[in-house]
């Protein structure tokens, strides 16, 4: 689980930089939906059913409930301005989301 969290922030565990392994890694299990504003929106492909996305960046980590409606349901070292900022690009990006998620998850 290091190595994936580790590849969520662009970084090999093992090599300490970004290796082809890792970044192949990433892409399929946990893609990115869309980045902006230094924060990359993605899913973990082996979790839990009820719609979700992640949120990196050099700052923290967060994970948002989509359904039934947008939620923080973790963070991690993000401000209040922060995660109000988030879940604004959450909401603003909340059709691309949905798309992603049901065109990754089959649902």
């Amino acid at each position: 689980m290091v190595a994936l969290r580790y590849c969520a922030t662009w970084t090999c565990a093992l090599h300490d930089i970004t290796c082809i392994g890792c970044e192949l890694l990433k892409a399929i299990m946990s893609p990115t939906v869309f980045k902006e504003d230094g924060f990359r929106f993605f899913f973990f492909s082996s979790e839990e059913e009820r719609m979700h996305v992640h949120v990196i960046s050099g700052d923290g980590e967060a994970k948002f409930w989509l359904d039934p409606e947008v939620e923080l349901a973790k963070n991690y070292k993000y401000s209040r301005q922060q995660l109000k900022q988030i879940e604004s690009l959450i909401e603003v990006n909340y059709n691309e989301l949905i798309d992603a998620w049901q065109k990754h998850f089959g649902s």
